[in-house]
């Protein structure tokens, strides 16, 4: 394990700066028409300076696009007029005190973040409060931060002075070489479906594919991060999703995704071999307080996709026993009839839905697991260790794929109604015929799709992730045109809502939805969300 984590150091990328300024000034209006409530308009004045401002007063500026990286402003202290009479007139004579606020939408910077209500950190509310002595001073924001818009309030001078802030701009980092990036796609790209899209559905695609893009590029730092503004570090889940897409741009250097893999592989959750669902890359690299089932056996699958894209076999050798250990621990929690079992005290994610029965859901990652480790095998000629535990004996992957499917139809499967249900009260998600179509555990996947399309109830995902394999299922069931359009109606309605890039979490018919218990906490730039690139760019193409 040192020396993955040595190999995985040695790759760490060079990060490409470059300077970006603001490109006007902005008010903001509630409005009860937009989807994330407010309304922005960029107003008269110079776009890199303020008016003088007096305490309880602010300032908004719009970078125009979606930025992350370092804040910085030249703030002077502007002496108010003297009394008549006073011979010495005003000076600084106190600390100007800024409230500096980072909005990756403009609901960021338009609404208190107090009382806040989340049960995450507060600390991660994305606002920096800052004491200037002496002016004029170039204040530089030490903290990276993820933002289009930036505010400063400013909270108090003295009696004597009032402040102007001029030379706005931001140093801005990817460790992506934008000048590499494929060129957009054009409605031609969907010339093949000019009778079943309009006009209008294939410039949302474009859009979409756009907007994508950027998402994935501001989520690639020194890791691939699953959002720049907050968790700021590598999920293995998003790792599967951003390494799929990155994959899909044609770009010939790998070697982030690589670095990413050999982290996850390098710092285990504990010592009995479980794979971190998350890792820390400061002050060391170290793995995170999290194991996620689901996650870990997505290591298997995605040292597949990686070796299949890149042709790197030694690596999958490498890693080959860790990616089977996490079927191997897996299995603790499938029943002698060969059905996942939900354990007590153990994190599985599929998504963030309240109420969401996995049981089904989680079927279907563990026979996708056992397949991706089938082909892993077979191609690097290691299938003689391909063995999971099973009933006080051992199976090989085929016959637990073979066994996990058949219990999959026969207590999972609703002929009648086409469908997959899951757990005790057999709850019907969009979750669950997702995992199984995608795990081939399906005996009909169109009408599987068409099915859960009319079932009033079906629990549906929250999350660009959890949307995601549901499109991923409808490419799978050959379904090119269902899935088109509900990427353009998904993540088209988070343009509509005024995305740059795309959000954590997303319910475009309950916009202030949020896994954390308060919207303000939430990453509207998300590694898990850029997926759409990956479909519009590779899957169509099969």
């Amino acid at each position: 394990m040192a020396a993955w984590l040595e190999s995985a150091q040695t790759l760490v990328p060079t990060l490409n700066t470059r300077s970006v300024v603001s490109i006007a000034r902005v008010v903001l209006e509630k409005d009860s028409h937009e989807p994330l409530g407010w309304r922005y308009d960029h107003i008269a004045g110079d776009p890199s300076s303020s008016d003088i401002l007096s305490p309880r007063s602010s300032i908004i500026w719009d970078f125009g696009d979606h930025y992350v990286g370092h804040f910085s402003v030249t703030v002077h202290g502007i002496p108010r007029p003297k009394p008549p009479g006073d011979i010495h007139g005003s000076h600084v004579d106190a600390p100007a005190r800024l409230r500096i606020t980072f909005g990756e939408v403009a609901r960021d910077v338009a609404e208190d973040f107090h009382p806040y209500t989340g049960w995450l950190s507060e600390s991660w509310l994305p606002q920096e409060i800052v004491n200037v002595d002496f002016m004029p001073y170039r204040l530089e924001i030490p903290r990276r931060h993820a933002f289009r818009f930036v505010r400063i309030d400013v909270v108090a001078t003295s009696d004597n002075f009032n402040v102007k802030f001029e030379n706005v701009r931001a140093d801005v980092v990817t460790s992506a070489n934008l000048e590499l990036l494929p060129p957009p796609l054009t409605r031609d790209t969907f010339r093949s479906f000019s009778e079943e899209l309009t006009h209008e559905e294939m410039d949302i695609l474009v859009a979409v594919d756009k907007v994508s893009i950027r998402t994935l590029t501001e989520c690639m730092q020194t890791v691939f991060e699953d959002g720049p503004r907050r968790d700021r570090r590598l999920w293995l889940g998003d790792l599967r999703v951003q390494a799929l897409t990155y994959f899909s741009l044609g770009l010939a250097d790998t070697s982030l995704i690589k670095r990413c893999i050999l982290l996850h592989a390098a710092l285990p959750y504990d010592d009995t071999g479980r794979v971190a669902a998350c890792i820390f890359e400061h002050p060391m690299p170290h793995a995170g307080n999290n194991f996620i089932v689901d996650y870990s056996l997505l290591f298997g699958v995605t040292l597949l996709e990686y070796v299949q894209a890149t042709g790197d076999d030694a690596l999958g050798r490498d890693l080959f026993a860790l990616a089977l250990k996490q079927l191997e621990l897996a299995f603790a929690y499938v029943d002698r009839d060969c059905l996942f079992s939900i354990p007590d005290g153990v994190w599985l994610f599929i998504d963030w839905v309240d109420g969401l029965d996995k049981q089904a859901s989680m079927q279907g990652v563990v026979i996708l697991a056992c397949k991706a480790l089938s082909a892993l095998a077979d191609r690097l000629g290691l299938s003689s260790q391909a063995f999971v535990p099973h009933n006080n004996g051992t199976l090989s992957l085929s016959a637990a794929i073979d066994l996990m499917t058949e219990a999959a139809y026969r207590s999972l499967w609703d002929p009648v109604r086409s469908i997959f249900v899951s757990g005790p009260d057999r709850q019907v998600s969009w979750a669950s015929q997702a995992w199984l179509i995608l795990a081939d555990a399906c005996p009909d996947p169109q009408a599987c799709m068409k099915a859960i399309s009319v079932t009033n109830g079906a629990v549906a995902p929250k999350t660009p992730y959890g949307h995601h394999y549901v499109v991923d299922a409808y490419l799978h069931a050959g379904l090119k045109v269902d899935a088109l359009r509900y990427i353009a109606r998904y993540w088209g309605s988070m343009i509509t809502a005024g995305a740059d890039t795309f959000f954590e979490a997303w319910d475009p018919s309950d916009p202030q939805f949020s896994p954390y218990g308060d919207a303000h906490v939430n990453s509207y730039c998300h590694g898990w969300s850029c997926t759409p690139a990956y479909f519009l760019r590779s899957r169509l193409k099969e």
